[in-house]
């Protein structure tokens, strides 16, 4: 959800459409960080920096390899 909230927010600003809705998931994401101040948003491995907590499948999924 945080990471969502960031990427419309980001590309709303971006494109300046929707200002009310782009305001509005300004807002949620602010309270939502607030509430979650330890959550991680980990990155795709194919798109990570070094130093960036990776993505990880969940234990017990199917060997996707």
């Amino acid at each position: 959800m945080l990471t969502w909230a960031a990427s419309f927010t980001d590309a709303a600003a971006r494109c300046g459409a929707l200002p009310r809705l782009g305001a509005a998931v300004s807002a949620l994401r602010s309270l939502l960080s607030a509430r979650w101040p330890d959550a991680v948003t980990p990155a795709y491995p194919a798109l990570a920096v070094p130093g960036d907590p990776l993505t990880r499948i969940p234990d017990g999924w199917p060997d996707q390899g």
